[in-house]
């Protein structure tokens, strides 16, 4: 990277985090009980480059679209801040957390650039937990023969059309999971992935989960059960359950087709490793053009991600509802109630 991209991604950085986090004060004294920093940082803000034309990302090589966020919503010792972006002409993606306190001290001057508390990082591709679904309300793990038909033929049209099922999935499958062995650079005909197998984020502001509060206790027309179980009386209870026994993490979209779900904790082995990935239907579409050596860049899964406690009449659960934004149109909801590694 030149001289110039490693100076315009860090006026990009801290302009767009520096932005976020004014928003972030500035609203704290509006916030509902629950709602934290990091949700406030979803806002539609567009952060022009001080420096750069509209097509500064192709020169500069790095882009931090993806607003930043926030672990919580008051700076304490372990609160995170994340920040998600891409790199471009590979367009490969990144998501680091760093130590709120010691980030915002270097974006204001006052210290040097603090070493990341963790950056996203996967399973072997034979060991990652990946989902999708073949129909409306129908998840099935991501294996060629649990797909659909129809999703196949987006994937590999040739090997669907020629081996049915059951069969041994096409390199493009093992590719899209991640595995290398047959990119460019390994002797392969698929693109190559120098860096990472996390694909950009760009619109996706990675969303930190644990034990948001919504203060459903003062709701309670929203909590009848049959059973006579009142959720507004079991919501505290829940809370707190979150936050003392839930592991935390991070979700978020990006453009290799997948809503990807991180551990959050700092300082252990498995921190920013990927617990979950989801796979949504809308996306295959862009799937197949992923692995060419000359693919240009399409949306998938690059709209914002917001998190809910439902009560289904018997308990407390948390619902994330993600996006496709600019990818083809679609949303889904993933039950992340438990969603430790």
């Amino acid at each position: 990277m030149s001289h110039l991209g490693r100076r315009s991604h860090r006026t990009v950085a801290r302009t767009r985090a520096g932005t976020a986090l004014v928003l972030a004060l500035c609203a704290s004294t509006l916030l509902r009980p629950g709602v934290v920093a990091g949700q406030v940082a979803q806002s539609p803000l567009i952060v022009p480059m001080p420096d750069c034309s509209a097509g500064c990302v192709e020169r500069c090589g790095r882009g931090a679209a993806a607003l930043p966020s926030f672990s919580a919503s008051t700076l304490t010792d372990d609160a995170l801040f994340v920040q998600g972006g891409f790199v471009v002409p590979t367009w490969e993606g990144h998501v680091t957390a760093y130590g709120a306190k010691a980030y915002l001290g270097y974006l204001g001057g006052r210290n040097v650039e603090p070493a990341p508390a963790w950056t996203a990082n996967f399973p072997s591709p034979s060991e990652r937990n990946i989902f999708t679904s073949s129909a409306p309300s129908t998840p099935v793990a991501f294996d060629w023969c649990s797909l659909g038909p129809d999703q196949r033929a987006l994937l590999d049209p040739v090997h669907a059309g020629a081996h049915p099922c059951p069969v041994a999935p096409p390199p493009v499958f093992a590719w899209l999971r991640g595995d290398a062995a047959h990119e460019r650079r390994n002797g392969g005909m698929y693109r190559d992935r120098p860096g990472t197998i996390l694909g950009d984020v760009v619109n996706s502001t990675p969303l930190h989960s644990r034990s948001s509060d919504h203060a459903y206790q003062l709701g309670p027309a929203a909590s009848h059960s049959a059973s006579g179980v009142r959720g507004h009386e079991e919501y505290r209870r829940y809370v707190q359950a979150k936050s003392t026994t839930r592991t935390p993490v991070v979700m978020f979209g990006a453009n290799d087709g997948m809503f990807h779900i991180l551990d959050a904790r700092a300082g252990l082995a498995s921190s920013g490793r990927e617990v979950f990935a989801y796979v949504p239907r809308a996306a295959y579409s862009a799937l197949g053009a992923l692995s060419d050596p000359a693919y240009a860049h399409r949306y998938s899964v690059d709209g914002p991600v917001i998190e809910g406690d439902v009560w289904n009449g018997a308990s407390w659960k948390t619902i994330a509802v993600g996006t496709t934004g600019a990818g083809a149109a679609g949303i889904f909801a993933i039950d992340i109630t438990a969603p430790g590694p």
